[in-house]
């Protein structure tokens, strides 16, 4: 049996809102300066750390890592799929459902985190126009 403890859970109450007057806790090891944290701007916004401190416990608790990349995993199949009944339906146009899914996947990814940081702003309709985009030029174009 291990002794290791799976990292809790990021809160989403207000008692784990970062203190307005400070910065709020790095989830990357090692202290500030320290060559892993040296010139990277963390985000401030409460959900980007909690994405960040779900990556970096990834890392430390195999349990949740591998239901992490089950649920990521299950959506990109999710979108696979969808995307080939498109295509078998005659909804798209689209020689390789698997790689537009990585495209789209990567997409989907980067502009999520560009939201969470907001540098540069990005709100939620324009990240959603961007995705659309994207699925008309390649799956209707």
């Amino acid at each position: 049996m291990s002794s290791r403890r799976a990292a809790p859970a990021p809160s989403a109450g207000p008692a784990s809102a970062p203190a307005r007057s400070g910065s709020p806790p790095s989830p990357l090891p090692g202290p500030a300066g320290s060559p892993r944290t040296r010139g990277l701007q963390l985000p401030r916004h409460r959900q980007a750390d909690a994405l960040l401190l779900a990556w970096n416990a990834g890392e430390r608790d195999q349990t949740f890592a591998r239901g992490q990349a089950e649920r990521y995993e299950t959506w990109y199949a999710e979108v696979q799929a969808l995307v080939e009944r498109g295509r078998d339906e005659g909804d798209f146009r689209c020689d390789d459902p698997a790689d537009f899914t990585l495209r789209f996947s990567a997409l989907a990814d980067g502009l999520a985190l560009r939201r969470l940081r907001q540098v540069p702003t990005l709100s939620v309709a324009d990240a959603r126009r961007h995705l659309r985009r994207s699925v008309d030029a390649e799956l209707r174009g």
